[in-house]
């Protein structure tokens, strides 16, 4: 591929980048809150808001408009890398950087998840409600396959991270962070299918139905992020060692393309969690 057209690809994929992590996640996040707000307002359904309503609101607002503005400010930087004339790896460069950038809503949001979860669970029991005292099973909410999947690629990168450390007597920042994402998530696969599995309810109101998908989700991203993090350090080392000949640029593509699609995922799942609640149980009219 000439040098022009791999500049106009990564630029392609530069924009698109721009447009789903910052502009298109910020619109999804806005209109999931205003329907929420709208279908089932806190004079009804208290429960849904264990956190003041105007509080949570700002917090929403002030994340996406930090997302809004690195969405301009990405199309700032991308017009001018153009207008200069960068190189394909230069332009790449600055999308892997954007990326990063692009995380910092992420960040911001946790403190309130926090929050929110701990006020989820502080939340007053129904006066009736059916005890869970089923034994649950990691393997009821994840398929074999991944189960396996999700252990051999954790072992994989550990393998190739203690390899490349044992070869060099080095331990790079790479190789540290392989460690202890791969030894960290091993680790919790390993307690959850031997050890004893504890599964909170997220809340005391949460339906039966809301509290399997709840289960099931978080066992599920365990090993896949399990899978995906396996296959990014392994890839990742594995080329940086010289054992991939590819060029940099079509990693960067790669990378920024797989954020898409994890951004995206991730965004939707995070809406259905709250939309697709069953709301029934956090009207203040049900008993308790």
């Amino acid at each position: 591929m000439t040098p022009g057209m791999l500049t106009l690809l990564v630029a392609i994929v530069f924009a698109s980048q721009i447009l789903v992590c910052s502009f298109l996640s910020a619109w999804r996040f806005a209109r999931a809150a205003r329907l929420l707000r709208q279908q089932y307002p806190a004079e009804k359904y208290p429960r849904l808001y264990p956190l003041p309503p105007e509080q949570m609101q700002r917090h929403a607002a002030l994340r996406n408009a930090v997302r809004i503005a690195i969405g301009i400010a990405a199309v700032v930087l991308l017009v001018s890398a153009l207008v200069r004339r960068a190189s394909p790896g230069s332009l790449a460069q600055l999308m892997l950087g954007i990326i990063l950038v692009q995380l910092i809503p992420m960040a911001l949001a946790l403190p309130q998840q926090i929050r929110l979860a701990k006020a989820m669970r502080s939340m007053p029991a129904p006066a009736i409600r059916s005890a869970d005292l089923r034994s649950w099973s990691a393997t009821e909410f994840v398929s074999p396959a991944e189960v396996l999947l999700g252990i051999a690629m954790s072992c994989a990168a550990l393998a190739c991270t203690l390899y490349l450390y044992v070869r060099h007597s080095a331990l790079t920042p790479a190789l540290t962070l392989s460690l202890v994402a791969n030894g960290f998530l091993l680790v919790r696969m390993l307690l959850v299918l031997y050890g004893p599995t504890v599964m909170h309810r997220p809340d005391p109101y949460m339906s039966e139905d809301d509290l399997y998908r709840a289960r099931r989700f978080r066992m599920r991203l365990l090993f896949r992020m399990a899978i995906a993090a396996g296959l990014y350090f392994s890839f990742v080392l594995a080329w940086r060692e010289g054992w991939l000949r590819i060029d940099g640029v079509y990693v960067a593509i790669g990378l920024s393309i797989a954020t898409q699609l994890t951004s995206q995922y991730l965004t939707r799942r995070a809406i259905r969690a709250v939309t697709e609640r069953d709301p029934a149980p956090y009207r203040t009219d049900m008993a308790g």
